[in-house]
């Protein structure tokens, strides 16, 4: 009975490892987040922080925009997006587009100890320089940090 105990444990193990039993694990390891009691509030809050700042670039509001920004990386972006038109309507098309991928656990312990990553794409029309008749990945990822009491893009 012990033998068998352990050589189902052993079978068990090199799954993890290996195959089916592998993607399951690196699955329920990468989406360990949802099982946070506030994950669906904070998702909720994070992606009504980018649709706000999407509407805002939309209308050209780029400082009231750029509220939705760490005041660290604020001049950046706006240096990027200031009378760029097409630059600030992809950004806000990307914005739109962005999917909740990662929050870290509230530790409570400083107003930056959280933070969320976030997958967004670049709209279907920004095609490779090199080869106009193939499309490149435009997907990107977003760093976010809850700061000041809010979410703001960290990267």
């Amino acid at each position: 009975m012990i033998a068998f105990a352990v050589s189902g444990l052993a079978v068990w193990q090199l799954g993890e490892q290996t195959g089916a039993w592998r993607r399951l694990a690196v699955k329920r390891a990468a989406d360990g987040w949802r099982s946070q009691k506030d994950a669906d509030d904070v998702e909720m809050a994070i992606d009504h922080a980018l649709q706000a700042m999407a509407i805002d670039l939309e209308r050209g509001q780029i400082e009231q925009a750029l509220s939705g920004i760490h005041p660290e990386r604020q001049d950046q972006y706006r240096s990027q997006l200031n009378g760029q038109t097409d630059k600030a309507a992809d950004f806000a098309a990307a914005l739109k587009s962005a999917k909740v991928i990662y929050i870290s656990s509230d530790t409570g312990n400083y107003e930056s100890g959280r933070m969320a990553m976030v997958s967004a794409s670049l709209p279907d029309r920004m095609l490779d320089a090199a080869h106009d008749d193939k499309q490149v990945d435009q997907t990107f990822t977003i760093v976010m940090v809850w700061y000041e009491d809010r979410w703001v893009i960290d990267s």
